[in-house]
């Protein structure tokens, strides 16, 4: 069978960085090929080369026996279409707005009848489903990421490229979205797929190509490969090394809960030490996410007592908490957490600009740059990129800067959710060797959301298990089970603890 895409020794040089070098892959009908690798190794940029969006520095790309020179609209007209890492949505329009946009036809708007009813049956055929009539803006992340979805599958194209597209989606979409692509390989569509969850491309993929530092490692089928093997692949580490555990827990408490109550949680008592990790587990609404943005003073308390280093405290608002050193990583650092269009230098120091005026309020520069490096070094950040936009950095780094952030300050709690989300397996083991050199040079404790079970348990003291917004169960680390966790999570508390 002849390739329906051939990328020839494709590279793609920045200044001072070599994002891909000489890459080579071929891509055949009726196949889903995933690209792995760190972030930083090309992945993304590969697929934006392809798909017109980024201009190759050298080599070539061939698309059914004919070269391809790049463009989106050129892309489009030869098949391919792509949903992309970072969300291309209207936030104002509803889906049917967004999915036709650009493709009016000559007219000023929509003919919306007809794009309903033709979305309508598209959905009935794939079995997404999602509400047409409200602004994107308005749903949640797995919503959006189903209308990107959509958007792609309407264009009908022979090569359909996805990066990260499971990121935002709950198991149910996941299994949804694998069904269109196992329907769209059967009928002769190319399949590319980033993801850095390995189960999935164990899942799905029928060949993998991993890429390493921008070059090419090896491409193989699924079945010559195990998931350690491909690990190593990726990042020439050990397996073992993935969550690097080096906090020392000690006996002094920072934080106690009793009775504590919001409009969407319950926990009866709860503890933080000083260089402990606290881990929380429970599925997607369980109420994890709630809970530490009521701690951070972004939902309301109703009722309890909350206690920082045994002395009763109150916050209403993220202000109080950021005075005591209670500091909020969210799951969505592009929209929550960072200033995408800014540099690292503004997105390090904005938090606490008073520290570096002067007279009249003026800001000093000169003091604010030192600042920002003395915090970028303790999280392992190249300073030289301190003037580099927070847009253009790899999903590593970004955490990186929202982690640092918080260092302009002594941090005594760190509430982190989902921190690791969207990062490779290499980034995800420098970010807890540098979390737990801060927990260990600050005496920080650290609050961890994470809805990856084995990290969960390789970096937790202890964790809590939420379900419908209550504490179901906790596990000191001698305890620790993947099956007594996952009961918890899916049974409750009383059908749990008749199992024991």
């Amino acid at each position: 069978m002849e390739p329906i895409l051939r990328v020839i020794n494709l590279e793609k040089i920045y200044p001072g960085v070599v994002a891909l070098k000489k890459v080579n892959i071929d891509f055949y009908p009726g196949e889903i090929h995933a690209i792995v690798g760190e972030n930083g190794a090309g992945k993304s940029t590969l697929v934006e080369i392809i798909s017109g969006s980024i201009k190759p520095t050298g080599g070539k790309i061939i698309i059914d026996g004919k070269e391809f020179h790049g463009g989106v609209r050129e892309a489009l007209q030869h098949g391919i279409a792509i949903v992309h890492q970072e969300r291309a949505l209207v936030p104002s329009f509803n889906p049917v707005q967004n999915i036709y946009l650009g493709y009016e036809k000559g007219r000023i708007f929509v003919d919306d009848n007809q794009a309903l009813r033709e979305l309508k049956k598209l959905m009935e055929d794939t079995g997404i489903h999602v509400n047409l009539r409200i602004p994107v803006k308005k749903m949640g992340e797995g919503e959006k990421q189903l209308v990107e979805i959509l958007r792609l599958l309407r264009l009908r194209p022979k090569i359909m490229i996805l990066d990260e597209p499971t990121a935002s989606l709950s198991k149910d979409e996941i299994k949804v979205l694998f069904s269109i692509l196992r329907k769209s390989k059967k009928q002769g569509v190319s399949v590319v797929i980033i993801t850095h969850h390995l189960e999935e491309v164990f899942e799905i993929a029928d060949r993998v190509t991993v890429l390493r530092n921008g070059k090419k490692v090896a491409t193989k089928s699924i079945n010559d490969l195990d998931e350690d093997t491909l690990i190593n692949m990726m990042i020439e580490q050990d397996i073992e090394a993935r969550y690097p555990k080096t906090n020392v827990p000690s006996s002094e408490e920072i934080l106690k809960l009793e009775k504590f109550r919001t409009p969407d949680v319950y926990v009866e008592e709860f503890e933080v030490h000083k260089g402990e990790i606290v881990g929380l587990a429970g599925l997607v609404g369980s109420g994890r996410t709630e809970f530490l943005e009521a701690l951070y003073g972004i939902r309301r308390k109703l009722d309890g007592k909350m206690y920082l280093f045994g002395k009763e405290i109150s916050i209403r608002s993220p202000y109080d908490a950021i005075k005591k050193g209670i500091f909020l990583i969210p799951e969505d650092r592009n929209r929550k957490s960072l200033f995408l269009r800014f540099n690292v230098r503004y997105n390090i120091t904005i938090s606490f600009l008073h520290k570096f005026a002067r007279f009249f309020g003026l800001l000093n520069f000169g003091s604010e740059k030192r600042g920002a490096i003395n915090a970028l070094k303790l999280v392992r950040f190249d300073i030289n990129r301190l003037e580099d936009k927070v847009k253009n950095l790899s999903g590593g780094n970004k955490q990186k800067v929202s982690l640092g952030r918080w260092l302009l300050e002594k941090p005594v709690l760190y509430l982190m959710d989902e921190p690791t989300q969207g990062i490779d397996v290499g980034a995800k083991s420098e970010f807890f060797q540098v979390m737990c050199s801060i927990m260990n040079q600050f005496g920080v404790g650290v609050i961890l959301v994470s809805s990856d079970l084995p990290e969960l348990i390789a970096m937790s003291d202890k964790i809590y298990v939420f379900r419908n917004g209550m504490v179901v169960d906790k596990l000191n680390r001698e305890e620790f089970s993947s099956k007594r966790i996952l009961n918890s999570m899916l049974m409750g508390k009383n059908q749990v603890l008749n199992e024991r």
